[in-house]
């Protein structure tokens, strides 16, 4: 029995259908034609694992559809969920518009691209909580100062490695996203398309 789970909604674009998963408890599968509510997401977790004095967190998740590529951007869904949503339709505005972009961002094994969108006060650790092992994301924030958009692919639990620890670039689980993304072009330069390793 699991005492907490992470719980992404995935909104289906235009097919104005919802689904829910876990990275914690993968035996869901659970399908609507809206948002669930907590007491249905609470009922789904328990009969998945979740112990039933356990806790969840929801991320809400768009997808879109670019040049036969599914991307998902994700976001935390708290008390400054209304922040996070914000950077993701930024996010979902690049990915539409900006080939660089959509270049730069990193695939999964399944060719699919997830974006998690953060506040650049947000920890590291809190941002990817929602990502699978040795599945890839992409972490993107917005500088509060420069409103530049930025992103950096990063993977825990890898079975190689193939690019620089947080310990290497000076950062930990407990630093924020701002000081990540503000290494964006030096680790594009030096380590394209290879992942920051969270350890």
């Amino acid at each position: 029995m699991a005492n907490s789970a992470q719980m992404i909604i995935t909104r289906w674009g235009e097919a104005q259908s919802v689904s829910l998963s876990s990275p914690d408890l993968p035996g869901i599968v659970a399908a609507f034609d809206r948002d669930p509510s907590p007491s249905e997401i609470m009922q789904i977790a328990i009969a998945a694992g979740l112990s039933e004095d356990g806790e969840f967190q929801v991320h809400i998740e768009e997808t879109l559809t670019v040049e036969d590529v599914q991307y998902f951007v994700r976001a935390r869904h708290d008390f400054r969920a209304d922040s996070r949503l914000a950077v993701v339709d930024r996010v979902l505005h690049e990915i539409s518009t900006n080939k660089e972009f959509r270049d730069h961002a990193t695939k999964d094994n399944l060719d699919d691209v997830i974006i998690i969108a953060a506040l650049p006060a947000d920890t590291i650790a809190a941002t990817i909580q929602s990502a699978s092992p040795r599945q890839p994301v992409n972490v993107a924030s917005v500088s509060p100062v420069t409103e530049h958009l930025s992103c950096v692919a990063i993977v825990r639990d890898a079975a190689e490695v193939s690019g620089p620890s947080l310990d290497e670039l000076g950062l930990g689980p407990d630093s924020p996203v701002e000081k990540l993304l503000q290494m964006e072009h030096e680790i594009r330069l030096s380590h394209d398309h290879e992942l920051i390793q969270y350890c």
